[in-house]
């Protein structure tokens, strides 16, 4: 994990305690948890913004992508 990646988590993290019900801070924060190499806290983060944001095909897909890095292959068919 790079210093910046790792930099960066923390502050998305830290955004989150101050605006806990952004979103957008909670999909960016996704992404970068998943090219971290930790998907299992990606999965959490993409699961709280598809409860608030149904319509967004790229969210479906993300999440697609992380329940794969998860070897959960039956589940990613369905996201």
């Amino acid at each position: 994990i790079t210093q910046k990646r790792q930099e960066a988590k923390q502050d998305f993290t830290k955004a989150l305690e101050i605006l806990p019900n952004d979103i957008s801070i909670k999909q960016n924060r996704c992404v970068l948890l998943r090219e971290m190499g930790l998907p299992k806290d990606a999965l959490k983060d993409i699961e709280d913004v598809l409860k608030v944001i149904t319509n967004r095909p790229e969210n479906y897909s993300l999440k697609a992508k992380i329940l794969v890095d998860l070897k959960q292959y039956p589940q990613a068919i369905q996201a």
